[in-house]
Formats: structure tokens, sequence, C-alpha cells
């Protein structure tokens, strides 16, 4: 055995395996991305430890081990004392006292542990890893999770086999170490990495020091697999509703498809349930929502929203797309929408869709009608319906000796309807044929345009406009110069523009 300062090399090739134990505290914060997204970060305080982030080195990069004092045998045993630290090219650990030991395999540290890389850190007071085992233990564990401006602890975070992993007195929270506005505390997480699912004992959430919220049981998924089960509740309360909660139940009914029931309690209103099922299909996908309150005992009859949505790409050249919204009374986004916007929602659009290619050619067909669910707008305001439109576009440049020219036509048939007799209805054709130019230099470009807009109108007159011309015929010629001159300056010793 060899003692000596030293700085070594010990090991040439760089294999990118994280720690399973600290992968542990990772499978734990990502279980709960809603809390901590929620934060507004640049206004919080900083809570990161005062010592600077390591930073990523290549891969080829060898693994490094220093401490002021080494000793070392021809077994391949290392021992780290004094300001120890072993840095790989994504990671690093340092300690006061580092081990390792190379039959059976283990490492070991005690005293002031730091565990870093660029998107974390972890400090404990002592470690043992046994990695042919894949078992360890982490004691008195801190963690500082970077992206998600988390921080918590951990008395014990053990690896009891490949896949299971236990931490006890764990807590999680968005808040600096010594500020904790809010925090989660339970007495004993089980994370099963086969099961992509985790188990909290003794949860409560706390704000400052009061708790508000106890579970005795959480079961939580831990990685992306869909997985049965209920999510989140919500809670809310207004004037017009009372009080009012909701509690989603996820069906992860195939590969290809799945559903949310949403069972919903309104104090005022009574009993609701909202729905959604996604498909996928070989063509594309397709979505159902439908929203049902039975007998409102505020409004005075059964309240409902539903939607269709359903899209299919037939060939890269073909699709279509079919849009169905409907609801119950026009009162409904006013009763029950979330935000400001949804509120004041005046129109719902139904629409289906078809869109196809051929070579140059964009053609389309589009059969559209509104649900108007604004009461203050009479049906004579009404959005018009158009059944259908037909469209037909295409662009292509003129290969000629002089400037390059590019020509664009635009052209649409469509049939326009109303639901009041009040409104005119008919057909339009119109098309608008385009030729234009560019000329571009680095600091200008130039973009002259001749453009004919040709209409033609085919009219059935309502009552107060008989006497008028059924048919009007519109030609429009346009020319357009649209320049745009680019101006920079250099300052600041030439190095900004």
């Amino acid at each position: 055995m060899r003692s000596e300062p030293a700085s070594l090399v010990i090991m040439s090739v760089y294999q990118p395996k994280r720690c399973q134990l600290i992968a542990t505290i990772l499978m734990v914060a990502c279980a709960v991305p809603v809390i901590s997204q929620a934060q507004m970060y640049e206004l919080c305080p900083a809570f990161l430890p005062e010592r600077p982030l390591i930073t990523a080195l290549p891969l080829d990069t060898p693994t490094v081990a220093e401490a002021d004092q080494a000793e070392y045998d021809r077994e391949g045993n290392v021992i780290l004392t004094g300001n120890a630290q072993i840095r790989r090219p994504t990671e690093q650990i340092s300690g006061e006292f580092l081990q390792y030991q190379s039959h059976p395999e283990e490492i070991s540290g005690r005293g002031n542990l730091w565990y870093e890389t660029p998107s974390f850190l972890v400090k404990a007071q002592s470690a043992v890893i046994e990695p042919a085992r894949e078992q360890g233990r982490l004691e008195d564990a801190i963690y500082w999770l970077v992206d998600h401006h988390a921080t918590g602890k951990a008395r014990y975070v053990e690896q009891l086999t490949a896949s299971r992993f236990r931490l006890r007195q764990a807590t999680y929270s968005t808040c600096p170490v010594t500020q904790r506005d809010w925090e989660l505390r339970a007495s004993r997480i089980d994370l099963n990495r086969d099961r992509g699912r985790g188990l909290a004992r003794h949860t409560t959430l706390r704000l400052g020091n009061v708790p508000v919220l106890y579970l005795p049981l959480v079961s939580f998924p831990i990685d992306d697999r869909r997985q049965t089960g209920f999510l989140y509740p919500s809670v809310g309360n207004s004037s017009s509703s009372g009080f009012e909660i909701s509690t989603p139940w996820y069906w992860n009914i195939a590969p290809h498809t799945d559903a949310t029931l949403t069972p919903r309690f309104i104090s005022r209103r009574g009993l609701g349930l909202d729905s959604e099922w996604r498909y996928l299909h070989r063509r594309g996908y397709g979505e159902v929502h439908f929203n049902l309150l039975p007998n409102d005992r505020v409004y005075g009859e059964t309240r409902w929203q539903g939607q269709l949505r359903h899209a299919a790409q037939w060939r890269h050249d073909f699709s279509t797309e079919l849009l169905v919204n409907r609801v119950s009374d026009d009162h409904y986004f006013r009763d029950f929408s979330n935000s400001l916007e949804d509120a004041a929602t005046d129109n719902i659009e139904s629409a289906f869709r078809v869109r196809y290619r051929v070579g140059s050619w964009q053609l389309g067909l589009l059969a559209q009608q509104y649900q108007t669910v604004n009461p203050l707008i009479n049906k004579p305001w009404y959005p018009y319906r158009i059944m259908p439109r037909v469209t037909a576009n295409t662009s292509t440049s003129l290969n000629t000796a002089g400037p390059d020219l590019q020509l664009t036509f635009r052209s649409e048939l469509t049939r326009f309807d109303h639901l009041s007799k009040l409104r005119t209805t008919g057909q339009r054709l119109r098309a608008t044929p385009t030729l234009s130019s560019r000329y571009e230099r680095p600091y200008l470009e130039v973009t002259p345009r001749i453009t004919l807009d040709l209409s033609h109108y085919k009219l059935s007159r309502n009552e107060r406009e008989q006497g008028l011309p059924s048919t009007i015929s519109r030609s429009l010629p346009l020319i357009s110069l649209d320049t745009r001159l680019f101006l920079e300056r250099s300052y600041g010793d030439g190095r900004f523009l």
C-alpha cells in the first residue's frame, strides 16, 4: 500500500451511467412537475448553494481523482483523504474521505460529501454504493434540482434492488431551504422502476409551518408510462356556482386510445360528469369531449357541451379534418369557463375540410358554420354559413431571359347561406392572378406586383332588397410596390451592429 499526495487518472474510458441512488431523487422530483412549473422563478430568491455549477467535459476526458493524500495498492483499492475529489466528464463527487474497493466492488465516503452534475447537486454525510449487488445507501441527503428549481431532504436514500428504491423522511419544495413557503413531506417513499410507480406514506402539504393537507397513502407515476388511476383533483369557488371540486380518473384503454372521466360537484348547481376520449388510427387521430350537468339547479335545465375532432392523412397529398362543436345554451361558457377569453366567446365553429395537392396546385374544400352563444347577438347578425367553398391555388416561376417573374393564381367558389331570411345569400366566384418580381441586394429589397381581382356574385335577395340586381361582376386591377431598406452601423469598436 502506497500513500502520497496525488492526482490520479483512474479510468480512461467513460461509461455514461449515472449513480442509481441519485436517479432515485430525480424520479421523485419528476412526479410533481405541475407544482414546480407554476412558480415564477425569476421572482424567487436564490436557492442554490454558494458553489459554482460544474460544466460538462468531452466524453473522452479521462476520469481524474485528486486528494491531499491517496493510498492505493496493486489490487486496485484506492483511499482518498482530505479534499478528495473524483471528476468524470459529466459528474463529480467530492468529500473529506472517499474509498474505492475493487473486490467486491464498493464505493464509500463520509464527511461533507457532494455529488454534482450540471443539472443537480446532492450533499450527504455518508454514502455506501455496491454496484455489483446493485445496492447502496445515502444518509442525511440534501438535493438541489436546477431545471426544476427545487430542493429537498431525505434522512436515508436506499437502493434495495436493481429496480426498487426507498426514501425515508423526504421533503420537496421549490422554495429556498431557508424560506419554506410551501413543502411536501413524506415519512417514506417506495419507488419501483419495473412498474413505473411510486408509493408515498403519510404525506403532508405544508404552507409555511402549517400542515394544510394530509394523505395517508399516495400512488404516483415515476416515468412516462400511461397508467389507469386518479389524477390530481382541482378545487374552485365562484359567486355563481359556489364551491366546486373535480377528480379526474384516467383510463388507459389500449396503446392507441385512452379516456378521462371527471366527476364534478358544484355546490349550487349539482353533480356533473366531464369526459374525454382520445384515439389514434393508421391515418391520423381523433378526440371526443362531452361534458354533462343534469338538471342545473341554478339554470333549471340540463347543461352540456360536446366536441368532436377527427383528422386523417390519407396520402402525403390528401388529408381531411372534421370538427363539430355544440353547447346546450347561450350562457354555457359564461357559467362554466375558467378564463375570461372563453367566457367572452361569441361563436363556436363546426367545419369539414379537405386538402389535396396535385403538382403545383393546392385544392381545398370547406364546409363551415357557427353556433352563436352570445344572447345579445340577434339572428340577423349571426355569421354566414359556408356551404361549401372550393379553392384552387398555384404558384410558378416563369423562366425568362429578364428578371425572375413569379405567377400566382388564387381562386375560390363559395356558396354562403344564413339562418335569417333578412340576409342576402348566394354564390361567389373569385379569381386573383398575380405577377410579381423581386429585386434583392444586401441593403435593399424591392417587390413590384400586378394583380387582377375578379369577382362574380349570383345572389338571392331578401324581401327588402327586391329590385336590386341578382348578379354582380367586378374587375379591379391592383398595382403595388413593396420595398425594404436595411440600415445598420457598427459601434463598440466594431463588435456590434
